[in-house]
């Protein structure tokens, strides 16, 4: 790998050998820009854009030499903060461009010149310009502290004042997934981080990052009540904690398709509530203790103390189309999303919890993810995992898994290992 500056763009001597073209894919929240010649050279550009082309989703090509007349997107504002990769063969080099103010049709001229540039010097630029560069690692670049519990505060709106610790192991490896790990009524996030204890297994692989927020209302329990939670973007718990997932996304450039939720009782009934607020964010869940997405919903609170104890004593029993239409509301039913594109869920629970009901609970949990994935019970495993707990497989179980453990309480341990082996870590 090998860094370089902008100084590496000067064109002015330089003959272009052949001629490729420009693609420009502007997403959600940020625009990629990439070139590909006919020797295979490709160039990459990613960096947020203004919000008022946010919900604006176009793919084009153009001509390298006059990509700044068709550009729609042209001179809109943009930050230049992330990063420019250059591929020739089976070689890699790394492209840094210094933070500051840009225009697309800048960031356009630095994307032509460097495939002119690269087009010029041939295949084997690499050799040739790393000679006069520094050399960088291959782990991601970022100012968050490695191997410790470190506070974030600058994650993006926060309208519920939750705050959040994340653990970032050492030597991070390029595209890490992202873990929201969340705490159970009267806990917080570094007591989880010492219940969970994947920070080791972070430590051992090196691929993924978790998030370990702190609520300090209703006892410290997760709004899973309230409208403004139950939801999307609505101004509720369930936005602050997206925030939280969508600012680690962007600060260690995460794998969008490796960000997983989990957790304990009521953190448990929150992972339920993310999965159905942010499908499209999450890719999976893993949590025990819980209820289903909105049984708690209503105008009291969420904790022992303050909600409704119908739903944790499993009176509140429905269909699995009425659960299904209920979690899918809380995204708003939105159009071309069915019911496979909703994260894969892993829930657990002990048959001795009389604080939050297993007998019911876990199954109306079964019965409303089941119904949105489409899938019907197909078997048990006994002793699976471990000696009393009982695997519970839907279809050929990659979407929907239960898992029951004979004489465990409330609280459930923890099975780190298997969650990770759950997200595909």
């Amino acid at each position: 790998m090998v860094m370089f500056t902008t100084a590496v763009f000067d064109s002015s001597s330089v003959r272009a050998r052949r001629r490729g073209f420009v693609r420009i894919a502007t997403h959600r929240r940020f625009t990629e820009l990439w070139a590909v010649s006919q020797k295979g050279i490709e160039v990459i550009i990613t960096c947020p854009i203004s919000p008022i082309y946010r919900n604006y989703n176009r793919t084009t090509t153009v001509d390298p030499f006059r990509a700044n007349r068709k550009l729609e997107l042209q001179d809109s504002p943009c930050e230049v903060t992330a990063v420019i990769t250059l591929s020739i063969t089976n070689s890699y080099s790394l492209l840094l461009i210094r933070p500051g103010s840009a225009t697309l049709s800048t960031i356009n001229t630095m994307v032509r010149t460097s495939l002119l540039t690269y087009l010029a010097l041939g295949l084997g630029s690499t050799t040739v310009l790393a000679a006069n560069c520094g050399q960088v690692p291959s782990q991601v670049s970022s100012q968050i502290p490695t191997g410790t519990l470190t506070p974030v505060t600058n994650f993006g709106e926060n309208p519920t004042g939750l705050d959040l610790q994340i653990y970032v192991p050492k030597d991070l490896s390029p595209n890490p997934a992202v873990i929201l790990a969340l705490h159970m009524c009267g806990g917080t996030g570094p007591q989880y981080f010492q219940q969970s204890q994947y920070s080791p297994l972070a430590d051992a692989r090196r691929s993924f990052v978790v998030l370990y927020p702190s609520t300090p209302h209703d006892n410290h329990c997760w709004d899973v009540a309230s409208n403004k939670s139950l939801t999307r973007d609505a101004g509720g718990d369930t936005t602050s904690l997206a925030n939280m997932v969508r600012w680690a996304i962007s600060e260690f450039d995460a794998d969008p398709s490796k960000v997983f939720v989990t957790g304990s009782s009521s953190g448990c009934m929150m992972s339920n509530v993310m999965a159905a607020a942010y499908p499209d964010l999450f890719s999976a869940v893993s949590c025990y203790s819980g209820v289903a997405a909105g049984c708690l919903a209503g105008p009291l609170g969420s904790s022992p103390t303050t909600s409704d104890p119908t739903c944790a004593a499993g009176k509140n029993r429905k269909t699995g189309p009425e659960w299904a239409a209920i979690l899918k509301g809380i995204y708003g039913t939105p159009a071309g999303y069915t019911e496979g594109k909703y994260p894969k869920v892993q829930t657990w629970h002990g048959e001795a919890d009389f604080f939050v009901n297993y007998y019911t609970n876990l199954a109306e949990q079964l019965k409303q993810w089941s119904t949105v994935h489409g899938v019907s019970f197909s078997k048990n495993a006994t002793d699976t995992p471990d000696s009393g707990y009982t695997k519970i497989v839907y279809g050929d179980g990659s979407k929907l898994v239960g898992y029951s453990a004979r004489g465990v309480g409330h609280t459930v341990p923890v099975h780190p290992e298997l969650d990770l082996q759950w997200f595909g870590l």
